[in-house]
């Protein structure tokens, strides 16, 4: 990697880059202790070339801003956070979360900067530093739905039942209709080996969202537990990698920043492990679209109707493959 090293006065104020630990929180782990922060530049080979050359230019529009006197620490800090996203989309983490880090250290006061790191923290299995990122960003946007969420999943990651079962009904009490708030009762439930309520909880989390065949495991061990082994055994057979999805605006923003085929590819992947193949069948579509040699890539997927209803219950898959 290419390094630039990237020295502010904001950061001479805040005596190094960090997060609430400049706020005086001992709990989130220093970023790094000198005055002053280095951004890794990733390389980009693998990348699509219509993605890696809108990375490099956005890329040194930021080198240049952060570089320049005139401009505000909060101006440099959304800066950076907004590169930052940009590399999560694209799933380059480590330099995202630089971006971020430098982001929160600027302008301390957004909560999606903590918010992000906790969310990357998280998904390298740093539950720490990811407890202390949410609970920052918490104390930013009080009663916020989905940094409730992800603190509680994370408590009850920990092992934390009572504190985890608290926040989600927290977020009950904002929103009953969410199926990830349905879904985490449900584990705290059968965690306290409630398994009547825990049964009722994904029942509804299934209602809410019939696709998340992650629950059916759940529901499944609920009913063996009860005792009731033929529902059991349907609901264990139909058992997948689906997860319990849920409205995340920040994430959602993310997401908008992918470029070339690679976002149309994600949403169709997904649209079919769904098995929602007219969805999927138009976002294959419009990957071909952004992608017409396919060099990036290996399927796509049609759906064709069958019967007069326009139910689409077929598919079919046509692999491309580069150069043909």
């Amino acid at each position: 990697m290419r390094w630039i090293l990237v020295v502010t006065a904001g950061l001479l104020a805040f005596g190094g880059c960090g997060s609430d630990e400049t706020r005086g929180s001992s709990h989130f782990p220093p970023s790094f202790e000198q005055m002053e922060t280095v951004i890794p530049h990733p390389v980009l080979d693998d990348m699509e070339p219509l993605v890696a050359t809108e990375l490099e230019r956005r890329r040194a529009e930021l080198d240049e801003l952060l570089q320049d006197p005139e401009r505000s620490e909060e101006e440099k800090g959304r800066a950076a956070g907004r590169m930052g996203q940009l590399y999560h989309a694209f799933r380059l983490s480590d330099v995202a979360e630089s971006c971020y880090r430098d982001a929160q250290a600027l302008d301390p006061e957004t909560h999606a900067w903590p918010y992000y790191r906790g969310i990357l923290a998280a998904s390298r299995g740093d539950l720490e530093t990811a407890g202390a990122a949410f609970e920052t960003a918490a104390r930013l946007t009080p009663r916020d739905l989905p940094t409730t969420i992800r603190l509680a999943d994370l408590e009850l990651d920990r092992g934390n039942i009572e504190t985890a079962a608290a926040l989600y009904e927290e977020a009950r009490t904002q929103d009953p209709s969410l199926a990830a708030v349905e879904y985490g009762l449900g584990r705290t439930a059968a965690e306290r080996r409630e398994f009547e309520r825990a049964a009722r909880h994904f029942e509804k989390t299934l209602a809410l969202q019939p696709g998340a065949s992650v629950v059916h495991y759940h529901l499944g061990q609920a009913y063996r537990n009860l005792g009731r082994v033929d529902e059991a055994r349907d609901h264990l057979a139909q058992s997948g990698q689906v997860r319990v999805a849920m409205p995340d605006p920040l994430m959602q923003e993310v997401s908008s920043l992918m470029l070339g085929a690679s976002p149309y590819l994600t949403r169709g992947n997904a649209a079919l492990r769904e098995g929602r193949f007219v969805v999927g069948a138009v976002e294959y579509r419009r990957a071909v679209e952004a992608d017409p040699e396919g060099r990036r890539w290996s399927t796509t997927t049609s759906a064709r109707p069958i019967g007069t209803s326009g139910g689409w219950t077929r598919r079919e898959t046509t692999w491309r493959r580069a150069g043909r």
